[in-house]
């Protein structure tokens, strides 16, 4: 999956979103890491449903999900559906799967993280 597209932002406890970039270089290097981490983590999770497979289903969903400062999952939804709901159903319960996800290494000084991961579904 890699990171390409993949974001994150730190929601406050007003529930505004701020951009993790304010922060200094050594958090922001350490968030580009973690970013890299999660990637593999929900990829490791992720399984290509059998019937979608047979239909020739393909297609890339957007998850957005907040995570703690334990890697629980606090909230997650899709923001941008895969356009079949078999790989739809399948982000849903790879995040499921997937609890709970690394924690945020030290450097990232926030108590709730959101991000939004593109997820593709590609048959070779």
């Amino acid at each position: 999956m890699g990171n390409s597209g993949a974001g994150a932002s730190e929601t406050t406890s007003g529930g505004e979103t701020q951009d993790p970039g304010t922060g200094d270089a050594e958090a922001a290097d350490a968030l580009q890491r973690y970013l890299g981490e999660l990637s593999l983590w929900l990829e490791r999770h992720k399984d290509y449903p059998r019937a979608a497979r047979q239909r020739r289903q393909e297609g890339t969903a957007i998850l957005r999900f907040v995570i703690d400062r334990e890697g629980r999952v606090l909230d997650y939804s899709i923001e941008q559906s895969a356009g079949h709901s078999l790989l739809d159903r399948e982000v849903e319960a790879m995040i499921e799967r997937a609890r709970p996800l690394p924690e945020p290494p030290d450097e990232i000084q926030r108590t709730r993280l959101e991000f939004r991961v593109p997820l593709a579904f590609r048959l070779r």
